[in-house]
């Protein structure tokens, strides 16, 4: 809808079998996510909305309708997120849920949870640009389970940078940079910019230009204090 809201909406279709019966039916899930702040991000959705509704022999089963409301706060220049979700599914208690994620470096995250009564965790690792494994271990009755996931990017839009070193300053051991890029878009790129911040996060050198950026950019950092290219971001547009 806008920038800052997006809505959606999921139309489900179910079928069940169980010995010699066999039924179907329909549902719908419709949601939405809202861009408070631009570290503050909440979200509403409602499931199965109007059914399904099943009916194997002679009684009609309905599946019950959820919802869930939860909120996210980027922290720590967006290297950090904190969540909490609430949701209720018809007639059962209100559950809660809440999690912490923070990202060591690039390429490895880890992440703290509760899921309404029992504890949580998991990590992720990059280990390329469209390449990320997932992990997570979470307490059950009947046990701790594990779930492992592998995704893959690919078309669209992606930008990503890694400096090397990735802190520098002009007196100290390293005083200058490379930066590596890898960008793509769909379409051809109109510009690029990337910026060097310093650790008080104020911009102290921005390279950019036309189309995609280069493979790589180097700086030497004799004008400026302690530079942490850490934080540095691509943008490609």
């Amino acid at each position: 809808m806008s920038p800052r809201l997006a809505l959606g909406t999921n139309i489900k279709v179910v079928q069940q079998t169980v010995e010699d019966f066999s039924a179907g039916g329909f549902g719908l899930d419709a949601g939405a996510i809202a861009q408070v702040t631009p570290t503050l991000r909440v979200g509403l959705s409602a499931m199965n909305i109007g059914g399904p509704h099943v009916t194997l022999r002679s009684t009609q089963e309905s599946f019950p309708v959820q919802m869930r409301a939860g909120a996210s706060l980027s922290v720590l220049g967006g290297r950090g997120q904190v969540a909490a979700e609430m949701d209720r599914g018809g007639d059962a208690s209100m559950r809660l849920h809440g999690g912490t994620e923070y990202w060591i470096e690039p390429s490895m995250a880890l992440r703290v949870g509760y899921d309404n009564d029992r504890a949580t965790g998991g990590f992720s690792y990059k280990f390329a640009p469209q390449y990320q494994l997932d992990y997570g271990i979470a307490d059950h009755p009947l046990g701790l389970t594990h779930r492992i996931g592998l995704s893959m990017r690919f078309g669209g839009f992606f930008a990503s940078s890694q400096a090397s070193p990735s802190v520098f300053s002009p007196t100290g051991e390293h005083a200058t940079t490379q930066v590596s890029l890898n960008a793509h878009t769909k379409t051809e790129a109109d510009t690029w910019a990337l910026e060097f911040t310093d650790k008080t996060r104020q911009v102290v050198r921005r390279f950019g230009g036309q189309g995609l950026p280069p493979s790589h950019v180097q700086w030497t950092a004799r004008t400026s204090p302690a530079c942490r290219s850490r934080t540095a971001s691509t943008t490609t547009t």
